[in-house]
This record gives C-alpha cells, structure tokens and sequence, in this order.
C-alpha cells in the first residue's frame, strides 16, 4: 500500500480500500474491476463518495465536457486519505456538477502509466465533435524540481522540468487538453520560481498552472467560475500542516455463545 507512517498504518489503508472497493461493487457490479483496468484507479478511499460511482455512471456519456483528476500512486505519509483533501475532492465534485461538467478520475504510478490512461480517455472521450479536457487537477507529493508519481528508483516514476523539455509533454497536453485550460497540481513546492511548473508554463502557455510556491502547502480549496465559455476558470487557495487521517481499526467481538437454556426460553 502507499501510505507508510505511525498514524496511518498500511494494513488501515488496506481495509478502508476494500470496504469502498466492497461498497462500489455492491452498488456497481464490476466497476472496481472496470476502474481498475482503464482508469488505473486502485486507492479507492482518496475520494469522496459519489465520485467514483458518477464515473462509472457516466462513463459512456459524451454529452457533457469533463476534467481529470490525475492522483499519483505516491503517497508516503498517507496525504491523500486527509478529510482535507477528500473535502477539496467533494467541493470540487459539487461544483462540477452544477455547471454540468464530469469528472474522470486516473491514477498513475509512473510515466507510461499516465500516457497509456490519457490515450484511453483521447480515444473513449476525444472523437470529433467532442470535447477534450477543460481542466486537469494533479495530486501528489511534490518539490519545485520534481513530482512523483511513483515511490521507486526510475526515472519515469517522477516529472521534472528537464523532463517535460525533452519529452512529449507539449503535443501531449495539447493532444489531451482544451486550449485555455486550468491545470492545478496540489504538491509542496511545485510552483516554486525557477521549479519545473514554470518550466511547464513556459513551454506549454496554452496551458494556466497554479501549484503552491512554499513548503508544506497543499490545495485546500478550488474555485471554479464560468467565463463565458465551456472552459472554467479556477482559483486555488493553499495551507500548510495537512495531516493524515487518524483512523482506528475495526475489530469484530466473536458472538458469545447463546447458553441451551436461553434457547430453550425463545421456543
């Protein structure tokens, strides 16, 4: 599992995970199995419910535009359980859905893990006459050079700056994204001057970026408005010390035995 730390125990976050994943397939037979496959969601818990449902709900709907959620498979502290952050999820969930726009949720864990899930949704979503992207929201941990994506040695589990230069980021995020586009990237430092956020701006200025520019700083709160077109614009308010969330374990007593007397007495 991805979150490692004193207060928010692996094995917790196995169980949360799987009582979500237990109550989607209740209500959704074989959507997990379908998220899984081509969205790469597996943290299941990250979000606030009724996101993941509407997506699988909408998934074959093309009526509407729609933004993405990208959330790193990185998560070593367990930031991405926070009620703050879930809170962010549920606003900006909200406010998507009074302006009629979806939500499509991918998770990646390196860079091919990130192209192959934005080809899924170019070619499911991205046909002529339908819309590409009108926002993006990246969630994970961060520092002004790098993001992570994933919690290894390569290479392509992070992003930086040089990165983006040298790869297909450009054509990518036109290929993927509508020109105009909000992309907001919840992680410490991201937008730091001289970091790799400018760098995207710099080469990518079809594109607005807004990212943290301090340590510590997560998106605490996203504000979208309608400028008299289909693309949103979006405002970002950050704070520090977000904590992960303190959960207990849930145990079940064993039944006490019934005695044959009590039996007895209830025939």
């Amino acid at each position: 599992m991805s979150s490692i730390s004193s207060v928010d125990h692996p094995v917790l976050t196995a169980q949360q995970n799987f009582l979500e994943m237990r109550r989607l397939e209740l209500t959704h037979p074989g959507g997990p199995k379908f998220l899984m496959e081509n969205f790469g969601v597996y943290f299941f818990a990250r979000y606030p419910k009724g996101m993941l449902d509407a997506q699988l709900e909408q998934v074959d709907d093309h009526s509407k535009s729609y933004g993405v959620i990208i959330s790193a498979a990185s998560d070593h502290n367990g930031i991405s359980y926070s009620k703050d952050h879930v809170a962010v999820l549920k606003s900006l969930l909200d406010q998507c859905r009074s302006m009629g726009v979806y939500i499509r949720v991918i998770e990646a864990g390196n860079q091919r893990d990130l192209r192959k899930r934005f080809f899924f949704l170019e070619k499911k979503y991205n046909i002529p006459g339908r819309r590409k992207a009108v926002f993006g929201l990246a969630s994970g941990h961060a520092n002004e050079n790098l993001f992570a994506l994933g919690q290894g040695d390569s290479d392509l589990e992070i992003v930086t700056g040089k990165e983006l230069k040298l790869s297909n980021f450009v054509k990518d995020s036109k290929r993927f994204f509508e020109d105009g586009a909000y992309f907001v990237i919840s992680g410490c430092s991201a937008g730091r001057e001289g970091g790799f956020v400018e760098e995207a701006s710099r080469i990518a200025p079809h594109l607005h970026f807004l990212a943290p520019s301090k340590d510590l700083r997560y998106v605490s709160s996203i504000r979208l408005a309608k400028n008299g077109s289909d693309i949103p614009t979006i405002s970002t308010s950050y704070r520090s010390g977000l904590m992960p969330l303190k959960r207990k374990m849930k145990y079940y007593k064993k039944p006490e035995k019934v005695s044959d007397d009590e039996n007895d007495s209830g025939s």
